[in-house]
């Protein structure tokens, strides 16, 4: 009988020395249906590809006034609830990419999130010479705030921009 749902297949090595785990595969789920208008995607294992990612842009409410606080009003780039169409959670780590354009190559940005329990989190990466900067590993989705340049928890519950000594 075919097997006609979604399900998790694991498969073990058994030939050779030894056996072990071969984890399943990567798979990107985007925000547009036609990937080359995608503008953000996410990236993981335990991902289906017919999935869509929804990214909702915030512009109020009780997780865009948490987030906005976070930041100086000029370096935030956007504000999002960013969630899969099929409701579920992803069950693994998994990376969120943006397409920001090449203007962007080589700056700083950093990805706010704000987390089911209320409590924040901080990723920061560089935007490549494509535009595009990647986020991760995320171990959930909800609210998302995209800022440019690095933004850091101070102990006080206030967020501060760090500067680059580098140059």
């Amino acid at each position: 009988t075919p097997v006609t749902s979604n399900m998790t297949v694991y498969a073990y090595w058994t030939g050779g020395t030894g056996g072990g785990y071969i984890p399943p595969a990567d798979v990107t789920v985007y925000n547009n249906p036609s990937r080359p208008s995608a503008t953000i995607w996410l990236s993981g294992s335990g991902l289906f590809a017919d999935d869509l990612l929804v990214t909702q842009a915030l512009t109020s409410g009780g997780d865009y006034n948490a987030l906005i606080k976070l930041a100086d009003k000029d370096d935030i780039f956007r504000v999002y609830d960013i969630s899969l169409k099929s409701g579920k959670t992803p069950a693994s780590a998994t990376y969120l990419t943006f397409d920001l354009s090449d203007r962007y190559a080589g700056q700083a940005f950093t990805l706010a999130h704000k987390k089911a329990d209320g409590t924040f989190e901080y990723f920061h990466a560089t935007a490549g010479a494509d535009g595009n900067v990647k986020f991760g590993p995320l171990y959930g989705l909800s609210p998302f705030m995209l800022v440019k340049g690095t933004l850091s928890y101070a102990p006080s519950g206030e967020a501060v921009n760090v500067p680059n000594t580098g140059d």
